[in-house]
């Protein structure tokens, strides 16, 4: 069997729709339907995940031979969180969002990131900016927890402020919102009152 068939028959084994399969990797149905056809083949990290999401083991996957010997430069013992399609949103989304409850059901977004994690309250955002360059590079998809709003030293957090996220450093002594940036322009932000916290980064995909 070529990688797409056997990607089509482990999905099959685990009674997986191309659209479910779709939603575990942050990927779309036609991605799916691609690769099980053999129009082109997963990349290394897409297949690494592919094999965990359907319970084979990842040479066995791309080679069809579980004892061949490869070094995937990872460890690739089983994981005991389950794997997450975590919605990507925008910035504008972020700005706007003010309940605790997740509104971003699966089928919401145009996108999903696949995370490893037992926590659900989980969005994604791309980082356009530089405030925090030194630390999330332009691109770079972050992980927000949004039940996760106090504030810890050193952490970083998007915060709203007049209804725009923006993605800073908090520090206690004195509070503020502070850059992480090559970028001097960035100003640190000494608030007045309470901050509004919209969550706490707890990931980070820099090559998605």
């Amino acid at each position: 069997m070529s990688i797409g068939e056997r990607i089509r028959h482990a999905r099959k084994q685990k009674r997986r729709s191309q659209k479910e399969l779709a939603a575990s990797l942050g990927v779309t149905q036609a991605t799916i339907s691609q690769w099980e056809n053999g129009d082109y083949d997963p990349e290394r990290n897409k297949i690494t995940l592919l094999a965990k999401v359907l319970s084979v083991t990842p040479i066995w996957l791309e080679f069809g031979n579980p004892e061949s010997n490869v070094d995937w430069g990872a460890d690739l013992s089983p994981i005991k969180e389950p794997i997450r399609a975590v919605p990507l949103i925008s910035w504008v989304e972020a700005g706007q969002f003010v309940s605790i409850e997740d509104p971003y059901q699966p089928g919401d977004a145009e996108r999903f990131i696949a995370i490893a994690s037992d926590v659900s309250t989980l969005i994604a955002l791309k980082v356009s900016g530089t405030s925090c360059n030194r630390e999330f590079p332009p691109d770079t998809i972050i992980i927000i927890d949004y039940s996760d709003k106090e504030l810890v030293d050193n952490k970083f957090y998007v915060f709203r402020q007049d209804g725009r996220a923006t993605l800073k450093r908090w520090r206690n002594n004195p509070p503020r919102l502070e850059p992480f940036s090559t970028d001097p322009s960035h100003e640190t932000i000494f608030p007045e009152e309470a901050v509004d916290v919209v969550g706490r980064v707890t990931d980070a995909v820099r090559h998605y």
